[in-house]
């Protein structure tokens, strides 16, 4: 399929989100787009301060359920330091709690402590071996200190434990190479159509072995599943600027810089 097929979808999908041009219309156009983001966030906000009550308010036996709960909603907000101590509450009420452990892990790789977040995963294993998540988030921890073995070798157990675990293929997609890494992400979207982070990793792949105009439709479905991300338009702008489309490339870059802009 020639580039040229995707110009008119691209350009419509890159005038959706880009924002409209000023005046009463457009601010109103962007209001709408902000919305629903606006809306899960007080929704978390909402989750995290009924919570923070539970925790109150729990009796002995739920304190270390309700702290992991509560660790739960603030590493969704990315408040990965208020989660980790949380996640460490309900370690000290429940040793043996292994999805604690588990999600321990996922807190401290987020605030770039990898090391310590294998030792968590690792434990939490230990506890349980059974649970397929811990070995999935033992894997990216692994592949962030550069252990690739490992870490494929870590999302086959997942795989093994829980078939239909998609964040497991996805994983080991980014451990593979070439036409294994496409059929591991492909599998993952197979699972779970809806994960935009599967449709940017798969054009990534694709980018790599020059197919090109498959990459540009996975970065596409990804902006489209999640649009306020900014690591797909950037993916895209590079995508379009080797193939010259560059006044395209410019409007997908300039959505980039303007999601990666922090907010005031």
């Amino acid at each position: 399929m020639s580039h040229h097929s995707f110009r008119g979808p691209l350009l419509a999908l890159l005038t959706a989100v880009m924002p409209a041009p000023p005046g009463r219309a457009g601010e109103a156009l962007l209001q709408e787009k902000l919305l629903p983001a606006t809306s899960v966030q007080e929704s978390l906000d909402e989750e995290i301060a009924r919570l923070r009550k539970a925790v109150a308010l729990a009796l002995p036996q739920d304190h270390a359920k309700a702290h992991y709960d509560l660790g739960n909603a603030l590493l969704k907000k990315g408040t990965f330091d208020e989660a980790d101590e949380n996640f460490r509450k309900a370690i000290r009420l429940a040793p043996q709690f292994a999805p604690a452990h588990d999600r321990l892990g996922v807190a401290l790789l987020r605030q770039g402590k990898a090391a310590d977040a294998v030792a968590a995963h690792v434990k939490a294993i230990e506890l349980d071996p059974r649970i397929s998540s811990a070995h999935v988030n033992l894997g990216a921890a692994l592949l962030t200190m550069g252990k690739r073995l490992e870490a494929r070798d870590s999302c086959r157990k997942a795989i093994e434990l829980d078939p239909k675990n998609a964040r497991a293929y996805l994983q080991l997609g980014q451990v593979l190479d070439g036409d294994e890494a496409v059929a591991s992400f492909r599998r993952c979207i197979e699972l779970d159509p809806a994960f935009p982070e599967a449709y940017h990793k798969l054009g990534l792949t694709l980018r790599n072995s020059g197919r090109w105009d498959e990459a540009i439709a996975c970065y596409q479905k990804a902006i489209a599943l999640s649009p306020a991300t900014a690591a797909p338009y950037r993916s895209l702008g590079d995508a379009l600027k080797a193939l010259r489309r560059l006044d395209e490339a410019e409007q997908a870059y300039r959505r980039a810089q303007e999601l990666e802009r922090p907010k005031k």
